[in-house]
């Protein structure tokens, strides 16, 4: 066989690549041979760098979606605290509605949770209690009732006596004890745990009291939700809160008809100076209760949904479909008060509530009292409350309320002013607070509402609605 001898052609010492400007090829580059390997390996890696990114991407997208990333919040819940998982799935829910106080809890026990004790206590009827029961434990819930006043008694017999030191603890654990057990029977079955209480948002906030409630944990995926109304509605309404049991029972339904000497007669400015410096401890408003369950459970775990909403959606709806549905679905609940269509009605609705009208009445009786004690005498027999007064040169005994029947003259004192076509607002002196009270106030709304209003206001906006507002000020009794 004839091998030729065949000369290998020389080596190109460049390529020419094509290149375009528009459509058109407009010149051509001359890349150097020697450069092309310099060229491949810049193409990889470049590649793996890519591909070293996308992988780490997609890891931290899995390990948030493993441990709880924050989820998308439904209406009313601020999704900078909302949260719709927790860091350990495999625990039973315990969620405790802890109010705070006059934020619709009453509302929300009367018309989903506690409807045995709707009828019982309230003589409200509450429809389809054998229905809602069905329905939370279709969703794996069971409702757990304790009630104001044993959780009350939690607070005053062993949160309020705990010690740092053990020999010097006197907490008596029964009242908690007795909780903590309705709490095992659920999870021995498995359950999730729902109770809805007001009176944690004024237990005691110390250390000994947050050590037992981080207990819970052991047992529980704990979620806190509490409802968010913005601070100054909510100041008025402690307001009238307070003053409520100087002039009506609640427990009989009863106005009071004398009771003279009343530590409760203040006036608004009165009120709010002596309860300013335990706001966010003993009155416990929406700010501090946040605060402080925050600090036991974590941000991650306290949940806050809007009292009022500009939709105007049912608060207890939106208790079940939006904020209970996202900590663990409950499908079955919300689809049955979704449907159903009666409703408990607002408490207090159409009452009247004569508080500057009270204090009026009251102190024109003291001054009325102070003026004809020196013809009264006290019943030696039948001890206060009863006098001997000389009626016609005769010695006559008689009961205060026989003179004036409170809650009838502050009455009487409103169709009075309804004839002369009178108002408060407009046609009283008044008591207002003063700059600096004015200026706390704003103050605080305008922090609670950056924290958890969904739709934070300006601070001069807060401040130029509190300012000479009548909602802040009562009757200037001593002018009127």
């Amino acid at each position: 066989m004839i091998r030729k001898n065949v000369q290998s052609s020389p080596r190109p010492r460049s390529i020419i690549i094509p290149t375009r400007k528009g459509d058109n090829i407009h010149t051509n580059i001359q890349v150097p041979v020697g450069k092309r390997k310099r060229l491949k390996l810049t193409h990889i890696f470049l590649f793996f760098v890519t591909l070293v990114l996308f992988c780490s991407l997609l890891a931290v997208a899995l390990l948030h979606s493993h441990f709880g990333n924050t989820a998308p919040a439904p209406r009313g819940i601020h999704s900078s605290t909302f949260t719709s998982t927790s860091a350990d799935k495999s625990k039973p829910k315990l969620v405790l509605h802890v109010g705070p106080r006059k934020t619709a809890t009453t509302s929300i026990q009367q018309s989903m949770l506690y409807t045995e004790l709707t009828k019982r206590q309230h003589n409200i009827p509450s429809p389809d209690n054998d229905k809602i029961d069905e329905m939370f434990k279709k969703d794996n819930y069971t409702i757990v009732w304790h009630g104001w006043s044993a959780t009350e008694q939690i607070s005053e017999q062993c949160f309020q006596k705990l010690h740092p030191d053990p020999s010097k603890d006197k907490c008596d654990y029964t009242l908690w004890n007795q909780l903590l057990a309705k709490y095992d029977d659920a999870y021995q079955n498995g359950s999730h745990v729902l109770q809805s209480e007001e009176a944690f948002s004024i237990i005691p906030r110390t250390e000994e009291v947050k050590k037992i409630l981080q207990k819970l944990k052991e047992k529980w995926d704990v979620h806190i939700i509490l409802v968010h109304r913005t601070l100054d509605s909510w100041i008025p309404s402690m307001f009238t809160e307070y003053r409520l049991p100087g002039v009506y029972r609640k427990t009989n339904r009863i106005w009071k008809k004398w009771d003279y000497i009343e530590p409760r007669q203040l006036t608004f400015p009165q009120w709010f100076d002596m309860m300013w410096p335990t706001l966010d401890t003993v009155e416990g408003d929406p700010l501090g209760t946040k605060e402080w369950f925050e600090e036991i459970f974590g941000s991650q775990s306290v949940h806050v949904m809007e009292m009022i909403l500009p939709d105007q959606k049912d608060v207890t709806l939106r208790f079940v479909c939006d904020t209970l549905d996202e900590i663990s679905e409950a499908p079955n609940a919300c689809k049955f008060f979704t449907k159903r269509k009666k409703r408990i009605g607002k408490r207090n609705q159409g009452q009247i509530l004569p508080l500057n009208e009270d204090l009026i009445m009251m102190k024109g009786w003291h001054k009325y009292l102070s003026s004809k004690l020196h013809h009264m005498y006290p019943d030696e027999d039948n001890g206060t409350g009863t006098y001997y007064n000389m009626i016609d040169g005769k010695r006559t005994r008689m009961k205060i309320c026989q003179i004036i029947e409170r809650h009838q003259a502050a009455l009487k004192f409103i169709d009075y002013m309804s004839s002369k076509n009178l108002t408060f607002e407009k046609d009283m002196p008044r008591v207002c607070m003063n700059d600096e009270m004015t200026a706390k106030l704003a103050n605080r709304t305008y922090y609670s509402d950056k924290t958890m209003a969904l739709s934070p206001r300006s601070y001069d906006e807060i401040y130029n609605s509190i300012k000479g507002n009548f909602k802040f000020c009562s009757v200037d009794v001593e002018k009127v």
